[in-house]
């Protein structure tokens, strides 16, 4: 139905986005399984799921959910983004000095989709990630959680009172508008909650350092999360730079 190319800065990250039912999904699995890879992943998430790039600005009804996705890295873009040994520009990032992303699919599962009769074959590891139904919220609230530090780049202490900030990117208009905002505690704690499905980036400001922009992920309904942020796990913590003065240079 769709497909992307990213990330920022180099590319070489292939997603395909796909609709169909458990036949359907039991095809592709099975071709997938026949990727030579060291390893092969398949994420199983709590649907539905929206895509951007399946908008039509001329239909605001336009249907943009898929199925399921089909993700896979060029591994030569991958070493330059991340293991160039000249660069440290993605240090920041958790796939830093890390071996290449195996290809992954992942899975979100409505009435469409009988996860239970999927056939998985030998070797191709799963991760479920959906919500126990004892963690999901009461009186049917849905919505993403993300969790965080925030601490200072110079010192690695933390910092209290630090305003993080999601938004998500909406269409035809093409910008981030704020759905939900958190801030950090005595300990550098940040907990944004009742985050809608969508594609967000997450920011953080405080008092006397420097504005930055955390990262990009992508929510979906009823989900915890508290990984490193990198498309699509949101961030477990985050550095921010103390502002320049007359006599300090910005870090």
């Amino acid at each position: 139905m769709g497909w992307y190319e990213g990330p920022p800065f180099g590319g070489g990250e292939w997603c395909f986005q796909y609709r169909g039912d458990t036949a359907a999904l039991n095809e592709a699995v099975k071709a997938f399984a026949a990727i030579r890879a060291p390893a092969l992943q398949i994420f199983v998430h709590d649907g539905p799921q929206n895509s951007q790039f399946l908008a039509d600005d001329k239909d605001p009804k336009a249907d943009t959910h898929y199925d399921w996705s089909f993700t896979v890295w060029i591994p030569a873009s991958w070493h330059h983004l991340y293991n160039d040994p000249r660069s440290t520009f993605s240090a920041d990032q958790p796939n830093y000095r890390q071996p290449v992303a195996p290809p992954r699919i992942d899975v979100y599962v409505t009435e469409k989709i009988d996860w239970k009769k999927v056939n998985l074959p030998e070797g191709v590891q799963v991760i479920d990630e959906r919500t126990p139904a004892t963690e999901k919220p009461a009186g049917g609230a849905t919505g993403a959680v993300i969790r965080g530090d925030v601490f200072d780049m110079a010192n690695g202490k933390p910092i209290a009172g630090v305003d993080v900030q999601v938004e998500i990117y909406k269409t035809p208009q093409n910008v981030y508008v704020k759905v939900a905002t958190g801030t950090t505690n005595a300990n550098g704690h940040f907990n944004v909650d009742k985050i809608p499905p969508g594609h967000c980036r997450v920011c953080a400001t405080g008092a006397g350092y420097a504005p930055r922009m955390i990262g990009y992920a992508e929510s979906r309904r009823a989900r915890r999360a508290s990984s490193p942020l990198n498309c699509p796990s949101p961030p477990a913590s985050a550095g921010l730079s103390r502002m320049p003065t007359a006599s300090r240079c910005p870090m």
